[in-house]
């Protein structure tokens, strides 16, 4: 799963017209802490994102861009999607 996740994230979805990015709407569960930015009011800060928690994708990657959005504990917060990739299981 690993793998398919990680081609996805290296495969711009321009490169191949009407297919894209397919990560909104699903899930992983962390195996290991991951950073994810919280950005209230464009207010950045790092916050560490427990092992163990699951993640609903809600937006991204976008084309030439890398970071994804997640839902966690009620609140949108910005990751990196090859983070996501290697410390989380798609469920």
């Amino acid at each position: 799963m690993v793998l398919q996740v990680l081609y996805l994230l290296m495969h711009d979805p321009d490169d191949q017209p009407g297919k894209g990015f397919m990560l909104t709407g699903k899930r992983f569960k962390l195996s290991k802490p991951t950073l994810a930015f919280n950005i209230p009011n464009i207010n950045r800060a790092a916050v560490a994102v427990p092992a163990g928690t699951i993640l609903r994708v809600v937006s991204g990657p976008s084309s030439g861009d890398r970071k994804i959005e997640v839902l966690w504990n009620c609140q949108v917060v910005t990751m990196f999607a090859y983070d996501l990739s290697k410390s989380g299981t798609e469920i």
